[in-house]
């Protein structure tokens, strides 16, 4: 362009200069098509316009606001490093998580980084997510001191981020934010008492279909027999 066709798209908005669609309408507005009558041609500075092509699909603007646009998963049980064959999953009348060894009855979700994730449901993103419900067990050791070790149910939101309350726990309620450390492993950390701990989470020993899934602070598991519990990791698993 050169000339007045420089000066007026110069002055054009900015958003119609970055966007092809509106700058070729805007450039057929000022320079109609040269069948119909105009100006002499030394009157207007000649503008080459491309051929007409099919203007390509916006990723955004064809998914639509419900639809889930991440990476969709599954998350997969380790004990140790040992990948397990349980899956986290939920039943339609409980909402605590629990394990399966059924991938078809693995719930999915999508993962935002640093923070929740989201349940996945007949491809559908939701504003279902996991939660911890805390349950403040005090106890008393053999000098009758009193000690507490906090542990938590893992629980699902329903779709308005309600947690229902389980009858026995009475400790707060608190959404997890999850971290993915520089080997994969799904991390999450709570802030009680001004300290940061990272969550341990555990089930029965060697884990079974339907058990439900926990998780402690410090000292949490150090305090207690491994062979009562079964420490587990974490993983995403593309579906």
């Amino acid at each position: 362009m050169k000339g007045e066709a420089l000066r007026w798209y110069v002055e054009l908005d900015e958003d119609t200069q970055n966007d092809w669609k509106l700058l070729r309408r805007a450039i057929l507005r000022q320079y109609p098509s040269r069948t119909q009558p105009s100006a002499p041609s030394s009157s207007l500075p000649t503008i080459p316009i491309p051929a007409a092509a099919a203007t390509p699909p916006n990723p955004i603007s064809t998914i639509q606001s419900t639809q889930a646009s991440k990476a969709i998963y599954r998350i997969r049980l380790y004990f140790g490093a040992t990948k397990s064959k349980f899956f986290l999953s939920t039943t339609a009348d409980n909402p605590r998580v629990r394990l399966t060894n059924d991938d078809a009855k693995a719930f999915n979700v999508c993962w935002t980084p640093g923070k929740e994730l989201r349940l996945i449901e007949n491809g559908v993103e939701t504003q279902r997510m996991i939660f911890m419900q805390w349950y403040f067990l005090r106890e008393k050791d053999e000098k009758n001191s009193i000690t507490t070790t906090d542990f938590a149910a893992l629980v699902l939101s329903d779709s308005s981020e309600n947690v229902p309350r389980l009858a026995t726990y009475s400790g707060s309620t608190q959404i997890i934010s999850w971290i993915l450390d520089q080997d994969g492993w799904l991390q999450s950390y709570s802030n009680i008492d001004l300290t940061r701990y990272q969550n341990q989470f555990y089930t029965v020993p060697g884990g079974a279909d339907g058990s439900n899934a926990q998780t402690c602070m410090p000292p949490g598991l150090d305090n207690w027999s491994i062979n009562d519990n079964q420490v587990f990791k974490m993983k995403l698993e593309p579906v």
